[in-house]
């Protein structure tokens, strides 16, 4: 079974993955990144700021296959009422 590495980019950060993870293939890397990428996101929406979230996933041998990225925006309106 093939291991993909999932390295993690948020405001300029870059957190390696040393270990990776088994998948039977990359459809199901794909999934994995995107729920990952998602739960970051809302834990940094839950604490107060949002941001981008990038899920890079690479195979064994170093290659990036997919990138996944969550973006959350807030757009927001305080001027009063006319």
């Amino acid at each position: 079974m093939p291991r993909f590495y999932f390295d993690a980019r948020e405001d300029g950060t870059f957190i390696p993955d040393d270990e990776g993870m088994d998948f039977p293939d990359l459809t199901t890397a794909e999934r994995e990144a995107l729920e990952t990428a998602a739960s970051i996101a809302w834990d940094n929406l839950r604490s107060g700021w949002a941001n981008a979230v990038t899920i890079e996933v690479r195979t064994e041998h170093r290659r990036r296959v997919l990138a996944a990225t969550v973006s959350l925006h807030v757009e927001r309106d305080d001027s009063p009422p006319r």
